[in-house]
């Protein structure tokens, strides 16, 4: 079952009228988190003085189970690629929720770049067109990244 199924879609009649967006590139800091049913899953990719720092929690995982690890530009890269393939440029200024519903599903999303420029969204009950795959994107992405590291120590 996908992520979405648990949200409402909505897409904004003015993406359908928007020219194309700029390409992503020089990731400087990204924050995603997603709580769905029980589950609330996070992931960052922070650039530091030395590369990135990755930092993974599972769902069912406490803020002390977190893994951070550092990773690569390749990384970065991948993500950037990520975002590039599904627009999620057109994510920015996304801040939608569905009234009325009470339940605890929900999704944030920012990301920062080397020139300054941001993108932030979040929805709850709702979410922007391609979430699905930018969430099992970035799920595949931080997993492998988590799974490398423990299998390493």
């Amino acid at each position: 079952m996908s992520i979405s199924s648990f949200f409402k879609r909505k897409k904004r009649e003015s993406q359908d009228s928007i020219a194309p967006q700029p390409v992503i590139s020089g990731v400087r800091e990204l924050s995603f988190r997603y709580r769905s049913g029980g589950s609330d899953v996070r992931y960052a990719l922070e650039q530091t003085a030395d590369g990135y720092l990755a930092t993974v929690r599972l769902e069912g995982e406490s803020a002390d189970d977190a893994v951070t690890v550092p990773v690569g530009e390749d990384i970065a890269d991948e993500i950037a690629g990520l975002l590039n393939d599904y627009d999620v440029m057109r994510w920015d200024g996304y801040h939608e929720s569905e009234r009325g519903v009470l339940n605890s599903d929900r999704f944030s999303f920012s990301v920062y770049f080397a020139e300054g420029s941001g993108i932030s969204a979040d929805g709850y009950m709702t979410v922007p067109e391609n979430y699905d795959e930018v969430s099992e994107g970035l799920d595949e992405i931080f997993r492998r990244v988590r799974d490398s590291a423990l299998s390493a120590e």
